[in-house]
């Protein structure tokens, strides 16, 4: 049984609870490697029949949202397969990040301009321009995601890479985007932080 996402197996224990009819029942504490709600247990559900216990989900953790990664025309969806399968021909531009990651907003907004404008640039036509869920290619998250990172976000965990078919797949380049905002005049009077 695979889980749908990644543990500390050290931070996660098995108890036994005393069972109805002299059967004991198994209690599995699973402590997640980065921290959130779950949202289902196994990666495949019709391979077993597992009940969560909602009572005893970590009350400390916000309700969470899933957010839409990044979209536009020419932003396309990968998976990790067809992201290897892409890479080995073509330069791509990624962002890769959680659904439930809503401190990458506004990096959204800044990845989607980027595309839009620099996509359509003499010369940047051919580079691809995609996005990635990481909680459904938990491969590439262990790869590309800083290795110890046990926060859901820190705006900079949630990478954006550029790989090129020349260049080795396990080494991307790693882009840093911001949007800088424009203001007319009338609006920057009225703003006391511009």
């Amino acid at each position: 049984l695979e889980l749908r996402e990644d543990i500390e197996p050290h931070n996660s224990r098995i108890e036994l609870l005393p069972g109805a009819n002299g059967v004991d029942a198994k209690l599995l504490i699973l402590h997640k490697r980065i921290a959130h709600r779950w949202d289902r247990l196994l990666w495949n559900e019709g391979e077993a029949s597992v009940v969560k216990d909602w009572k005893r989900e970590d009350r400390n953790l916000p309700e969470e949202d899933e957010v839409d990664l990044p979209r536009a025309q020419n932003i396309k969806h990968f998976t990790y397969d067809k992201l290897l399968s892409v890479i080995a021909e073509r330069t791509v531009v990624v962002s890769m990040r959680y659904p439930w990651c809503s401190l990458c907003e506004e990096k959204d907004k800044a990845f989607v301009k980027v595309a839009k404008v620099v996509g359509a640039r003499d010369g940047l036509e051919t580079v691809i321009w995609g996005s990635m869920d990481l909680r459904e290619d938990k491969a590439a998250a262990r790869l590309y995601l800083s290795s110890g990172n046990s926060q859901a976000c820190a705006k900079d965990n949630c990478p954006y890479l550029v790989f090129k078919p020349d260049e080795s797949r396990d080494e991307p380049y790693k882009l840093e985007l911001s949007i800088l905002y424009e203001m007319d005049e009338m609006s920057m009077m009225g703003d006391a932080m511009a």
